[in-house]
């Protein structure tokens, strides 16, 4: 999943880069709407029809929808990514129309769900990754959420989803990569009793949270910040992972603490947590050598735009955030193995 998101980024932005020379062209676009609990025709509220270009520009909209649905004769570009964002019981689904006439001419399916605000149909397991550079620490928080409700329906619910953001944290970024879709949305986080509120419906199936900030740790230094797990059932653990391997991580506070040592990826430590019930732990980090940036080998170093969110701004952090992503596939393989 995380793979065809990045394979989608790379699209999108070549596209974008040709944006000021794209044609125009009248489509009409047709749609048809299933019930993914009922196994019905379904219906939706509202229909958008946006435009993956310069932003996201809304250029059609459609209202009370069943069963199937069309926009006709819109002027799009003809070389623009479309999406289609159908909501239905105050949940947005999303559809992604590539550009061309292949996915433009086709009736798109898109699967909308009925609601349920019972938690105990998300089956949740998360990760913390430190990362040492040489003025910052870079801290990953990875949740792989797994909504099993049967029939499948979306979990909406008010001020549920909080993540512990320490208070010495800088450069936050969230994003939500949800289901089988390739986008990844940015999380706009508002502030909850304990953390960071997570105000999005999480989808049946597998969906992905990603939460990146950075500690200060000047020249190497050492580093000291706290976590939490709000939102726990009895025995959950986390599991931290911490690279470089020569770095030392401290941690105070846990109920229990088990040294992890063998399958892990290339050049990582880790534990095993379980954190006391609504209160932190405390990491301490010190020495370790920084991983080697970008700009290091190279004597014009390249910046980059933003193109996911202010924490990704230089080559340096983008590259150490792609590093992040590719351990993640052995991370989420690796946690299932100490699950007991």
């Amino acid at each position: 999943m995380i793979r065809n998101y990045f394979i989608f980024i790379v699209f999108f932005s070549v596209h974008l880069a040709g944006s000021s020379s794209l044609n125009a062209e009248k489509i009409s676009l047709q749609g048809i709407i299933q019930n993914g609990t009922t196994g019905n025709l379904g219906t939706a509220e509202s229909a958008k029809l946006i435009i993956l270009q310069d932003g996201m520009r809304e250029v059609a909209n459609l209202q009370s929808l069943q069963g199937k649905f069309s926009f006709q004769g819109v002027d799009v570009p003809n070389q623009a990514p479309l999406l289609v964002q159908l909501t239905y019981s105050g949940v947005n689904y999303n559809k992604l129309i590539p550009p061309t006439p292949e996915f433009r001419q086709k009736e798109s399916e898109i699967t909308v769900y009925d609601v349920s605000d019972d938690p105990d149909i998300l089956d949740t397991k998360s990760i913390l990754h430190i990362v040492r550079d040489r003025d910052f620490l870079i801290i990953n928080k990875y949740f792989l959420i797994n909504n099993v409700s049967k029939p499948p329906k979306s979990f909406v619910k008010q001020d549920f989803l909080e993540i512990y953001i320490p208070k010495n944290a800088e450069d936050l970024y969230a994003q939500l990569v949800q289901s089988d879709s390739k986008m990844g949305i940015p999380l706009k986080l508002k502030n909850g009793k304990l953390g960071k509120l997570i105000e999005r419906p999480i989808l049946p199936g597998l969906s992905e949270i990603q939460v990146s900030y950075t500690i200060k740790a000047q020249n190497s230094s050492d580093a000291d910040f706290e976590d939490m797990m709000i939102v726990m059932k009895k025995d959950d653990y986390r599991v931290i992972f911490y690279k470089p391997k020569d770095m030392k991580v401290q941690i105070t506070n846990s109920i229990q603490l088990l040294e992890l040592k063998e399958d892990l990826p290339v050049e990582t430590g880790a534990f095993k947590v379980i954190y006391p019930e609504k209160n932190t732990i405390k990491i301490h980090v010190s020495g370790g050598s920084p991983i080697k940036r970008e700009s290091e080998n190279n004597s014009n170093p390249v910046e980059r735009k933003i193109i996911n969110g202010d924490w990704f701004y230089t080559w340096d952090r983008t590259l150490l955030g792609v590093i992040g992503v590719i351990c993640l596939f052995f991370i989420f393989s690796f946690i299932f193995v100490y699950r007991d």
